[in-house]
């Protein structure tokens, strides 16, 4: 993601594109080679696995494999659904830690919910249940900072009414 969110200075200047002065292309190539590295064996090995077995994952893999997607399209369909998944989560941990900053009671509440819980060195996946507090102040980040845009913009083609409210036409 920091490759991706670097200011480009080609485009601003289309004419330096090819000069790659800042080194971001070369930069993305490396990262996507060693991720095709990691990836195109689990999918080939998953490829070979459903041909010889009858047993399925039932999983996304297996939709894609089943409509005869090749490597490389399953490939850049991962990298796309991993990369926004990651941004979003790390936009909406770091609004969660900047309010919490700017929050210290909340944050003394968290961390006493924290210590009150979790006794392990690292949380598990269970532990989220027990911790409502924090669920709330996460909850509460993503309304304020959604991590992305909710609804498409739209507008209503008539006046009507909800709920007791007039709302008027192209609002």
């Amino acid at each position: 993601m920091g490759i991706l969110t670097v200011p480009n200075i080609s485009d601003f200047y289309p004419i330096l594109s090819k000069l790659d002065l800042q080194g971001l292309r070369k930069k993305s190539i490396k990262f996507s080679v060693r991720m095709r590295a990691v990836m195109i064996p689990i999918i080939e090995e998953r490829r070979n696995f459903v041909k010889a077995n009858s047993f399925r994952h039932n999983d996304f893999l297996d939709t894609l494999l089943d409509s005869d997607f090749s490597d490389q399209q399953i490939f850049l369909l991962f990298m796309e659904l991993f990369s926004a998944g990651t941004d979003t989560t790390k936009t909406t941990i770091e609004w969660t830690m900047a309010e919490l900053l700017k929050n210290p009671e909340s944050m003394k509440r968290v961390r006493a919910e924290i210590e009150a819980e979790i006794t392990q060195a690292f949380p598990k996946d269970f532990h989220k249940m027990q911790l409502p507090y924090l669920q709330a102040c996460i909850k509460e980040s993503m309304r304020l900072h959604p991590a992305t845009t909710l609804l498409l913009p739209h507008r209503s083609i008539e006046s009507c009414q909800v709920m007791n409210y007039t709302i008027p036409k192209n609002a």
